[in-house]
């Protein structure tokens, strides 16, 4: 079975993933549904738990096939100079011991300027995942600055530019569907066909918007999933008739944080297993040492991993919430 085989590739330490949060709790975006908490000001990951990765990589370069290296957030590209600084010294290390690196970033693409771009992808940081809350008009309702300003233009700009060069990229533009926004995430798709074209370096990811936070702020959730299904296929329909491809989530899929050699490292060096649950007690594993070497709590290790032992579906699909799920 495939899930049979995805547990036992998982077991073995050829391949590691690490997902760094190169700043502290800070976004230069204020989204209206975003369930992370922000500090007042902005804090980048200090210089001894940028070093403690360094190491934990090199200890491990002569060890593994392939590394891949996830930068998220708050908002990423706000420490551009952590995210390079990484990117060139585990350019070499992976020329010294012959390792496959991998990089991708999540970012609400407002600083992914086209010379960023450019040095970053250069770096091998070759995915990108910028999401759209549907055209100019929702959009800026909801994915907003510091001081509630629009956001959509500046980063359809950069993706128009982006575009226009021969860089190779994957870059998935993931689309929020709510229940009032669905003409509105039409006029978009149009947008991007006459923009962008059909390009293959692009693809669409469309979902249902989602927040985490208390149900005061879930009020965009479509209240009737039947339409909610019929709106998303006709969406979708739409999207691949004007060329796009489109990527779906039918099935199961496997978790990062199911994956034993898969590690969230925060600002102040602690370690966790899911982007979702970063404040928890459940959520913090351990921390990683100044020489590289981690110090887990092992029952909560075995808690995040557990779908892989017991080839629970739902479980390894989603960790936090997967044994809600009927």
């Amino acid at each position: 079975m495939f899930l049979d085989e995805v547990s036992d590739s998982m077991k073995e330490n050829n391949f590691f993933n690490l997902i760094i949060l190169p700043v502290e709790n800070w976004c230069n975006f204020r989204c209206k549904y975003c369930y992370e908490k922000f500090d007042p000001d902005i804090k980048f990951m200090n210089e001894d738990v940028i070093q403690a990765i360094k190491n934990l990589v090199k200890n491990n370069a002569d060890k593994v096939s392939k590394l891949r290296i996830s930068w998220f957030g708050g908002e990423p590209l706000l420490a551009y100079h952590i995210i390079v600084d990484f990117m060139q010294f585990t350019n070499k290390l992976s020329r010294i011991y012959d390792f496959q690196l991998f990089s991708d970033m999540t970012t609400n693409g407002y600083g992914l300027t086209l010379e960023r771009f450019k040095e970053l992808v250069n770096l091998g940081v070759k995915e990108y995942e910028i999401t759209f809350d549907g055209d100019e008009d929702f959009h800026d309702k909801l994915r907003v600055r510091l001081d509630d300003g629009p956001t959509f233009m500046t980063i359809y700009s950069h993706l128009v530019n982006i575009h226009n060069t021969s860089l190779e990229f994957d870059i998935t533009i993931r689309i929020h569907l709510h229940q009032y926004n669905k003409n509105s995430v039409k006029r978009l798709l149009r947008r991007l066909h006459d923009d962008i074209g059909n390009d293959f370096r692009f693809s669409l990811f469309i979902r249902g918007i989602s927040s985490l936070l208390d149900k005061d702020n879930r009020k965009l959730e479509y209240k009737d999933r039947d339409q909610f299904t019929t709106d998303l296929k006709e969406t979708i329909h739409e999207a691949e008739a004007l060329g796009f491809r489109v990527l779906k989530s039918y099935g199961y899929s496997v978790c990062y944080a199911s994956n034993p050699r898969s590690f969230v490292v925060k600002p102040d060096g602690s370690l966790a297993k899911c982007t979702v649950d970063l404040y928890s007690d459940r959520g913090i594993i351990g921390k990683i040492r100044r020489d590289g070497t981690l110090e887990i709590n092992e029952e909560k290790y075995k808690w995040w991993i557990r779908g892989i032992y017991n080839n629970n579906q739902n479980i390894l699909s989603c960790p936090l919430y997967g044994e809600r799920r009927r």
